[in-house]
């Protein structure tokens, strides 16, 4: 669904926007990501949603000058890098042909 809406998004603003140059590209965009945000707001409230790490992550992993670094940390931070140099290869894979 998700991916429908961004299609659409891109034939029918993005497309008519383009030839008009960056900034407003860059406008519409921003102007959208905010329309969106609020509706988000607005569906699902403002309210901070509490959670708690895993019973396997929510232990020190180690300490550094004196403060304890917490593995859930660690492993969104293992996760987080993983992504980057996955979309990284991804993008630099060469096209065939």
């Amino acid at each position: 669904m998700v991916a429908g809406i961004g299609a659409l998004v891109e034939r029918y603003g993005l497309r008519r926007v383009h030839a008009y140059g960056h900034v407003p590209e860059l406008l519409f965009t921003f102007g959208l990501a905010f329309v969106v945000e609020e509706l988000v707001r607005l569906f699902w409230g403002n309210m901070p949603m509490n959670y708690r790490a895993p019973d396997v992550l929510n232990q020190p992993l180690f300490s550094l000058f004196g403060s304890n670094y917490p593995a859930f940390r660690v492993f969104v931070l293992v996760v987080g890098v993983a992504m980057f140099v996955g979309l990284y290869l991804l993008l630099k894979k060469p096209v065939p042909g």
